[in-house]
């Protein structure tokens, strides 16, 4: 009975064999085919396993395999892949070619329904079975520790009931995974584990490598405080220069507290911030004696791969951009670790105590090495079994500069581990993204990296913001400015302080002019309004591009652009604001055609990103049809209101520009135009950051955008009539 069943399980194995043969030109490798027999044996008997085994010995054709069993007994499988570009690279180079696979992460759930494998997010799986009610017997999870403490596996497999769920995985030198979802085991029972590390495959098959080097990434939290803190930078609640405070933000991230206070400290001194309040607050912070959040990263680091006991490890090395983060890595090590000798590779030191330094690490006298850049470049650091990246370089070279000094091709070392310090929804986990893929080309198993952007990332930090203060308004609505400077009692005000502010550096002529016959708000309404006047004067088209950078700098006004074209939120325009520059172009029309006869205004334009963004109002985008569904009944309103003109002709309005998409800059310019008596009003308003991702979300979009454009528009009238008495 016994050599029937292996008899069949080769058969099946086989039949897998020479359709990889067929279709993707190879076969499975011998250790594979190992796996495989343990895989199918497990299928027959376990409704829950765990597969176990490094990036570099192929496991996507161990879970080709598991769906190919599937399909052979008429069952359906769901693929589950943590994130939309592995749903693209897995699908388009391996399942599109095997089997006649569906794909789905945009939110679409065609798949779900027409085909009996389908590769997927958990997100829009979640969404879709809800959605379709499709059932699959199999769920198959690649990067399965993804699962583990993750509420949206969880509830996807309890709200899916499958007969088995196979997870993959990769080995690496990190905590327990610990949290296997309670849905999981109630429904499956726990799991079988089939674990296999290097030396179990080598020893299964002579002929298969190692990578050569295994990355782990650590989250390097900040305690409440550092929190705090963060929060008033990113948000942009200090005043000063703003390349300054752009360069606190991320040394504050990157480097830890020590680093950024000596900056801060330094932009204090020479003028470059102000703001009493916050200043004493960070000031506090500056003076305390906690270590920062990179150097209790540090130490955890430390103690997951067993330091300093594990002497294969020996030395550590420690790379950062900063000294003053480097001689605290250093503290660090000395005062948890009393007995190891730890030592700073800085240009403090000179040339001769440097090459001491190396020196003594080479014969094992050193056991923790806090490197800066002097240790990236020419210098012949001993070999690291572990290397931690307390940071990670945005600049390609520096960051292949350090993984040379972990990955060297005479190395005789078979395994090399890197631990890579990352703090979690800050601009650290967008510059992870860059160095995954490098990492990945230079032969190191990314495999088990806890990379999630979506969750980690600074947009899921503005996202929370957002939730937050909508919660607080009546409209659920958050004013940008509420977010980026805890709000402003006039957004014009505010840009004409600030296009006064940069003046002096910009002499213009035109400006003069202007404000010698005008108020200085009528001058800036015109500047701001008249593309033509102000492409005549370079010193005018000088002071607004700067005041345009000055309104676009700083991580929050990035992620604010981010989140919105990645659709997780979306923005309308604030009405009442608006319609009063619409109104004061209203005005400024009926004054010239009384007196000069000349009554239609075609020049009239708002299409600086940046003012108009002091002007919206940000929501969550699931909230978009309710948004849009509240401004129509607005509109509806004052339709009423303005019946007898609208009714007796004098008054019309139209929308047009549906087709002004420029997909280099992603913006829409729609026109409205306003007919009231003998005065006809163009006014173009600039829409930004509007993505095509999903053609339905993008309809949704335009109708919102239009909704909220004729809104401004009939409130301008309503202004407008009610001051003409």
């Amino acid at each position: 009975m016994n050599d029937l069943l292996v008899e069949g399980n080769m058969g099946r194995i086989d039949e897998f064999d020479e359709m990889l043969k067929k279709r993707l030109g190879f076969r499975m490798r011998a250790y594979q085919r190992h796996v495989a027999e343990e895989l199918l044996n497990a299928d027959e008997g376990s409704r829950f396993t765990v597969v176990s085994m490094p990036t570099g010995s192929g496991k996507t054709i161990l879970e080709l395999f598991s769906a190919f069993l599937s399909l052979k007994q008429g069952k359906r499988t769901l693929v589950i892949e943590p994130t939309r570009f592995l749903c693209d690279q897995m699908h388009e180079k391996l399942w599109l070619r095997l089997f006649s696979a569906g794909k789905e992460y945009e939110g679409h759930c065609d798949s779900f329904s027409s085909h009996k494998v389908v590769i997927s997010t958990p997100q829009t799986a979640l969404k879709c079975t809800k959605k379709t009610g499709d059932t699959f017997d199999k769920v198959i999870i690649d990067e399965a520790h993804h699962a583990f403490g993750n509420d949206l596996y969880s509830e996807l497999i309890g709200s899916l009931k499958p007969e088995r769920v196979v997870g993959f995985t990769a080995l690496l030198p990190r905590r327990k995974i610990q949290g296997i979802p309670p849905n999981f085991i109630e429904h499956l029972g726990f799991p079988l584990l089939l674990d296999y590390d290097f030396r179990d495959l080598s020893s299964i098959d002579p002929t298969f490598n190692p990578p050569k080097a295994i990355v782990d990434v650590f989250d390097s939290e900040l305690n409440k405080r550092e929190e705090e803190i963060y929060n008033v930078l990113y948000r942009g609640f200090i005043w000063g220069d703003p390349h300054t405070l752009v360069f606190l933000d991320r040394t504050f991230i990157k480097y830890g507290k020590g680093a950024f206070c000596e900056s801060f400290q330094r932009a204090v001194n020479n003028g470059k911030v102000r703001g009493r309040f916050f200043l004493e607050r960070i000031s506090t912070l500056c003076s305390s004696n906690t270590p920062s959040h990179k150097a209790r990263t540090l130490e955890e680091i430390l103690k997951a791969y067993g330091f300093p006991a594990n002497d294969a490890l020996l030395p550590i090395i420690t790379f950062t951009s900063r000294k003053a983060s480097a001689y605290e890595f250093t503290e660090t090590v000395e005062k948890d670790f009393p007995t190891v000798s730890a030592e700073v590779l800085t240009s403090d030191l000179s040339k001769l105590e440097r090459q001491r330094l190396l020196e003594r690490a080479k014969k094992g006298e050193v056991d923790f090495i806090a490197s800066t850049l002097v240790g990236e470049e020419g210098v012949d650091i001993p070999e690291a079994g572990l290397m931690v990246m307390g940071d990670t370089p945005k600049s390609p070279l520096r960051f292949y500069q350090r993984i040379g000094r972990l990955i060297r091709i005479s190395s005789p070392r078979d395994l090399k581990y890197m631990a890579v310090m990352a703090t979690p929804k800050t601009i650290e986990y967008h510059d992870l993204e860059k160095a995954v893929d490098n990492l990945y080309l230079e032969g190191v198993d990314v495999g088990y990296i806890l990379y999630n952007l979506d969750r980690k990332s600074s947009s899921m930090r503005l996202m929370e913001i957002i939730r937050e203060l909508s919660s607080s308004t009546s409209s659920g609505r958050v004013p940008y400015t509420l977010i980026v400077r805890g709000g402003l009692p006039d957004p014009f005000e505010y840009y004409t302080r600030m296009l006064l502010q940069t003046m002096n550096d910009y002499p213009t002529g035109i400006w003069s002019l202007m404000t010698s016959y005008s108020t200085i708000e009528e001058a800036t309404l015109r500047l701001l309004t008249d593309h033509l006047l102000r492409g005549m004067d370079g010193g005018a088209k000088g002071m607004m591009s700067r005041v345009e950078k000055k309104l676009s700098r700083g991580s929050v006004v990035v992620d604010v652009d981010r989140t919105i074209m990645a659709e997780r939120a979306f923005y309308v325009y604030d009405t009442d604001r608006l319609s009063e520059l619409l109104y004061l172009g209203l005005r400024g029309l009926r004054e010239r055609c009384q007196n000069s006869g000349k009554c239609r205004e075609r020049n009239f334009r708002i299409d600086r990103k940046g003012f108009l963004r002091l002007f919206s109002h940000l929501f969550p985008f699931e909230k978009l049809e309710q948004v849009l569904k509240e401004t129509r009944a607005e509109i509806r309103k004052k339709i009423t209101e303005l019946k007898p003109l609208l009714e007796s002709s004098m008054l019309s309005t139209s929308l047009q520009g549906w087709t002004s998409y420029n997909p280099r800059n992603y913006s829409l310019s729609p026109q409205l135009i306003i007919k009231l008596g003998r005065i006809e009003f163009t006014a173009q308003i600039n829409y930004y950051n509007i993505t095509k991702l999903r053609r339905d979300n993008y309809k949704q979009k335009v109708e919102l955008i239009k909704a909220n454009l004729l809104l401004t528009g009939l409130q301008a009238v309503e202004r407008f009539i009610e001051s003409e008495g």
